[in-house]
């Protein structure tokens, strides 16, 4: 991965299909960047993704040998389970740095360590 490829958006989004269930996606994140735009990042996903509920930080930090890049990792539920590209847009203006991640997922026994391990195996500066 190249330096410009550890700022980057990635994310999941599992569907509850039981009728009675009203934020039935439940989406989550792993944005890697500076502090000032993980914050930022964080509120347009939660903006472009409301209503949304249960929202679960799993981890953050400082990733390693990246230049001052941090990390952060949390889920929510919501009623909607796709955005669209313009929405995208406004969430992270660089569409090649937005990629789908299956490995996500909150049935990890210990999430916080889980996503540790994964930010420091495969976000690294080459």
């Amino acid at each position: 991965m190249s330096e410009k490829n550890l700022r980057q958006v990635l994310y999941n989004v599992e569907t509850d299909v039981g009728e009675q269930v009203a934020l039935r996606h439940r989406w989550t994140f792993l944005l890697v960047n500076d502090l000032t735009e993980l914050s930022l990042i964080k509120e347009r996903i939660l903006k472009n993704l409301a209503p949304s509920d249960n929202y679960n930080r799993h981890a953050e930090g400082l990733v390693q040998n990246s230049g001052g890049l941090h990390y952060l990792a949390f889920s929510l539920s919501s009623e909607n389970g796709i955005l669209r590209n313009d929405q995208w847009r406004k969430i992270y203006d660089k569409p090649e740095g937005i990629n789908s991640e299956r490995k996500f997922n909150e049935r990890k026994s210990n999430p916080e360590e889980w996503f540790d391990k994964y930010v420091s195996q495969n976000l690294k500066k080459r």
